[in-house]
């Protein structure tokens, strides 16, 4: 006769509980919205660490409205970029 192999031992599984403990969320900072009624470019999207506020033209200077215009005419630049894009993409 074959040896037969002897089964290892099945391990029980742990009982569900019910009810799951409460998840622990981390602390999040929040910043407290300061409204100095000026103009503080500082706050825009995409002034991050290390650079912070990144203008090497000096463009703030001219002041908010020119500031504000660069920015809707880079939009507007990049807009026509990505139109240009797939235009170049489905003609090929």
């Amino acid at each position: 006769k074959a040896p037969v192999a002897k089964k290892a031992p099945v391990a029980k599984k742990a009982p569900v509980a019910k009810k799951a403990a409460p998840v622990k969320r981390a602390p999040v900072a929040k910043k407290a919205a300061v409204s100095t009624g000026g103009f503080s470019p500082e706050t825009d999207i995409g002034v991050t660490p290390p650079l912070g506020l990144f203008d090497p033209l000096n463009l703030l200077s001219r002041g908010p409205e020119a500031y504000r215009r660069y920015q809707e005419i880079e939009i507007k630049h990049g807009r026509l970029a990505m139109a240009a894009t797939l235009s170049v993409i489905t003609t090929e």
